[in-house]
């Protein structure tokens, strides 16, 4: 099985690599908070 298919703007395959999507939208939608170095948890914002 070959690369994860990406669409247009760099965006993982939601129905090919669920695993790579999910964080990447909450990163870009900035629902999480990165500045606590929480290992393992992710802070969201309000």
């Amino acid at each position: 099985m070959g690369k994860p298919a990406k669409a247009k703007r760099g965006i993982p395959s939601k129905v090919d690599d669920f695993n790579a999507w999910y964080p990447f939208i909450v990163e870009a939608a900035e629902l999480v908070d990165k500045r606590y170095p929480i290992k393992g948890m992710d802070v969201w914002r309000p």
